[in-house]
């Protein structure tokens, strides 16, 4: 048994009787801070403390024997050995940077980690069992909206799946009641109602639809709002609540493509515009192949008007991704949505989108069209020239 077992062994020893928390450091040891002290018994026992040591009238005046340790001295690095280990981990910073900005950071190629960019306005469903009937089954409640966001006009759909539980199978039950509502913040009172909604059942399912920008309390600007789910049964309830987002104007809208280019090796994308207010707004758009199935690139990066009105916001997809992927145009660019920014609602913040159809293609191009090149930039040029001067004076 090496030491440093022995050693891991007595540390479960002190967990497990906690009585033992007074434990002398050897006479001798070095306190000076300039090593360290690492503790390692040598003269274990297999045998372990009789109980009248444990609860003895003077257990906690000293230390067991079989918790003594010696010391074992740790000498600092040298100053050659510092400095080399800073200059190793610099060198695999300065790695990762170069990789990372292979492509720079508002286009980059397409890969399962981005489906965000398509599924930004997904929900996933929230519930869980919450009582059992008479027979001790589980009841349970699921709710889930279509969107997350529904823009001017557009509604959202629902549904309340309630019911019992059995081997993972959602069955039909009595309820006492199942209702759904929609909830605002009211800036007098605090979340309050703005409407009841009426479901529609069908089995284990409650339906209905809504749009936002129709119901009173919110039609006169966006408000913070929820979809209220409450089932009860019995002594039972449950209440689940679900935030969404809406918009009673757009605060930016896309209304086609204006032109499209290659440009310094890049495609360059001229979207026509229409902006509601003059604050910066995120773009968001992901580069699809002709028929819309194939993402080869996503864009993400801030337009920032000076002033409300029809214009011009110009997009570009990095051509290092589009060489590398191989594939020919025309390219469809879809999944086009970003955040704005109303100085009237409430939040200031509220998102937009543009529908997938009708389309929005480019013109015909093909792949050895683009550079191949790494992006470049002044920042990325610095960045390394910085990391590169502290690897070359050692680390200091």
């Amino acid at each position: 048994m090496n030491r440093r077992w022995k050693a891991g062994l007595m540390v479960v020893a002190l967990g497990a009787v906690g009585a033992w928390m007074h434990v002398r450091t050897p006479t001798g040891a070095k306190s000076d801070g300039t090593a360290a002290a690492i503790q390692v018994k040598t003269n274990l026992s297999d045998e372990a403390p009789s109980l009248d040591r444990l609860h003895g009238e003077h257990a906690l005046e000293e230390t067991p024997e079989e918790l003594m340790v010696e010391t074992l001295e740790l000498d600092p690095p040298s100053p050659e050995q510092a400095n080399a280990y800073a200059v190793e981990q610099l060198q695999k910073s300065l790695r990762m940077y170069e990789e990372f900005t292979v492509y720079p950071p508002w286009s980059r190629p397409y890969a399962d980690n981005m489906r965000h960019y398509v599924e930004w306005n997904k929900l996933r469903p929230e519930g869980q069992p919450f009582a059992v009937d008479e027979e001790k089954r589980e009841l349970s409640i699921e709710v889930s909206l279509d969107r997350m966001y529904a823009a001017p006009g557009e509604a959202i759909d629902a549904l309340v799946k309630v019911g019992r539980l059995e081997d993972g199978v959602l069955l039909p039950a009595a309820f006492d009641r199942v209702t759904a509502r929609i909830e605002w913040n009211d800036p007098e009172n605090g979340y309050s109602l703005a409407q009841p909604l009426t479901l529609e059942q069908q089995g284990t399912n409650f339906t209905v639809s809504f749009v936002p920008a129709q119901i009173e309390a919110l039609a006169a600007r966006p408000r913070e709002a929820m979809f209220t789910a409450e089932v009860k049964k019995g002594v039972f309830f449950k209440v689940i609540r679900i935030p969404f987002q809406y918009a009673v104007e757009p605060v930016f809208q896309v209304l086609g493509i204006a032109g499209d280019r290659v440009e310094n090796g890049s495609l360059v994308v001229d979207l026509e515009v229409a902006v509601a207010h003059a604050t910066p707004t995120l773009i968001q758009a992901v580069l699809y192949d002709e028929s819309g199935q194939t993402p080869i690139a996503v864009y993400d990066d801030y337009f920032r008007p000076t002033e409300p009105g029809q214009q011009i916001a110009t997009i570009t997809f990095f051509g290092k991704v589009l060489r590398e992927k191989n594939v020919t145009g025309p390219y469809s660019i879809r999944a086009l949505h970003g955040v704005g920014k109303n100085p009237d609602a409430e939040p200031q913040e509220s998102y937009w989108k543009r529908d997938d159809t009708p389309r929005l293609l480019t013109k015909l191009y093909f792949p050895t069209q683009f550079s191949d090149a790494d992006w470049s930039s002044p920042e990325k040029d610095e960045k390394i020239r910085q990391y590169t001067a502290l690897i070359e004076a050692g680390g200091l």
